[in-house]
């Protein structure tokens, strides 16, 4: 693992420890006026690299969050101290182009991916498939109502019934040609309706004339 700063210098961490100060003694020697003179040590501890604050003055940073004690580093972290940006890199990381940030680095956030649930399909042209169904009622009704109107007091009904049904089913596309023969279907019904209905009312007044008109 090794430290970049933003000009390109590359600062390998492949000692034990690797101080960082205004010290001349330190590894790691940085002009800074916010830097402390002994202002932060890094350790390797087996496969980790540890990095902790002595005490400084202004403070660590890693990833703009303030380093109490002692902290892992990662490569991708962006460690802070004083003024001075460094930039935590693996080892096979050969890129040295890093440009310091001149706005505050904000922390990422850890990225939650939620599954969100298929929205449920809705029902195929219900409304389609209910004026379908009344088109195919008034249809059949409408049929029924020719013969039915031989007896005006039920061909009438069952001819109103099935006009209305057609009606509304010549809103159904597929249903359109079943709601155009229920619709005539009824109208002939309810004209043999009425037409039992006109006779019936002849003959019964030709019934209640008294003998000889």
């Amino acid at each position: 693992m090794k430290l970049v700063a933003s000009n390109g210098t590359e600062y390998p961490l492949a000692q034990p420890e690797t101080t960082l100060g205004r010290a001349p003694a330190s590894t790691i020697r940085l002009d800074d006026h916010k830097v402390s003179t002994n202002h932060a040590v890094i350790r390797l501890e087996g496969t980790a690299v540890i990095f902790q604050d002595l005490n400084s003055t202004n403070g660590s940073f890693i990833n703009e969050a303030r380093v109490t004690g002692s902290r892992p580093l990662q490569p991708g972290d962006q460690l802070r101290v004083g003024d001075t940006v460094l930039a935590v890199r693996a080892d096979m990381d050969m890129d040295s182009t890093w440009v310091e940030r001149t706005q505050p680095a904000v922390m990422q956030q850890p990225v939650i991916s939620v599954s969100m649930p298929a929205p449920a399909a809705a029902p195929a042209s219900s409304d389609m498939g209910a004026f379908q169904g009344l088109a195919i009622a008034g249809m059949i009704i409408g049929i029924l109502s020719i013969p039915a109107g031989l007896l005006w007091f039920c061909g009438g009904p069952m001819g109103l019934v099935g006009l209305i049904l057609s009606l509304v089913g010549l809103r159904a596309p597929k249903g359109r040609w079943m709601a155009i023969v229920g619709l005539l279907a009824a109208l002939l019904g309810l004209l043999v309706a009425i037409v039992f209905l006109v006779l019936t009312i002849i003959r019964s007044r030709s019934s209640s004339l008294p003998a000889g008109f």
